[in-house]
């Protein structure tokens, strides 16, 4: 291990690596008994997917080779999963916990400062969980391209928010479109506020910036939840939002809910941008789309 005669740095490997393995440990747990009651929370495979994340980066910088090499084969299996290209079964489940013990073992020689003799075990065990899923076969039309929603809409999601949106679709679940602008000095606050009600009640698949020609020195913002909740719960969580059920081309749009009664809240409400002319998602100014598209990461 890279400096080995520094006990900080060391202390700090050991301290940060044992608090993320006991995390993945914890939550691959949950993921476990998720899955034997039968539904699986995309949030939870996330949280797995970023602790692998983490212990790949912490051991590349450390130089712990064997620990870099499991966390990335993990985090290359977390990916499928997450994206919907590989099933979650009772064989990649009992891979993916045996990764926090032997994670553990490898820290625990690290702290030690002792040979390396979990190394056969790690490189064996990023070997199985590298082993390619089966492909699909006779895969269908792909839903999202059915979903009325402004066109540009679809290009400017992530491959993830596609794969959720997707997966909602293919559920049965209503899809619906919250817009709400808020002012500039309390967007962020407001914005998680309105997404924290909306996954009460659904599953918050993305959140875009958009245009907003009714008060320009606002932001605005698109929220597409995925829900099976009954459309006056949705309503309600919505609050002033402008709330929009998703339709299929060609096909009948869903029962809307009534109008939001704003008084009292800080958001304002506003018509969906598609039905006040404004189109497309719009991108946020040069230098603040990162920053917008990553407090709107639902």
């Amino acid at each position: 291990m890279a400096d080995r005669q520094l006990p900080k740095a060391l202390a700090e490997f050991v301290s940060e690596a044992q608090e993320t393995v006991e995390a993945l440990d914890a939550d691959l747990l949950r993921l476990d008994e998720e899955r034997r009651g039968g539904e699986v929370d995309p949030d939870r495979v996330n949280a797995v997917f970023r602790s692998a994340h983490s212990l790949k980066g912490l051991a590349a910088m450390f130089g712990v080779d064997r620990m870099a090499v499991l966390a990335h084969a993990l985090e290359d299996r977390l990916d499928a999963l997450r994206m919907g290209r590989q099933a979650l079964d009772g064989e990649v489940l009992d891979a993916l916990l045996a990764a926090p013990e032997l994670f553990a073992r490898i820290v625990a020689e690290e702290a030690r400062q002792g040979p390396p003799e979990t190394a056969e075990a790690a490189a064996a065990l990023a070997a199985r969980l590298r082993l390619a899923p089966a492909p699909e076969a006779g895969r269908p039309a792909d839903p999202l391209l059915e979903l009325d929603l402004p066109d540009g809409s679809l290009q400017v999601l992530t491959e993830y928010e596609e794969h959720r949106l997707r997966t909602g679709v293919q559920k049965g679940l209503r899809i619906w479109r919250a817009h709400a602008s808020f002012d500039l000095a309390t967007f962020d606050t407001a914005l998680e506020a309105l997404k924290a009600r909306l996954k009460a009640v659904g599953e918050v698949v993305c959140t875009l910036p958009s245009a907003d020609p009714a008060d320009p020195s606002a932001l605005a913002f698109d929220v597409l939840l995925a829900s099976g909740q009954p459309p006056e719960r949705v309503r309600a969580a919505a609050g002033p939002a402008a709330l929009a059920a998703v339709g299929r081309r060609g096909a009948p749009l869903p029962a809307e809910p009534g109008p939001p009664d704003p008084a009292g809240s800080t958001e304002r409400a506003a018509p969906p941008p598609d039905a006040a002319g404004g189109g497309a998602p719009a991108r946020a100014p040069e230098g603040e789309a990162a920053s917008l598209r990553s407090l709107g990461q639902a």
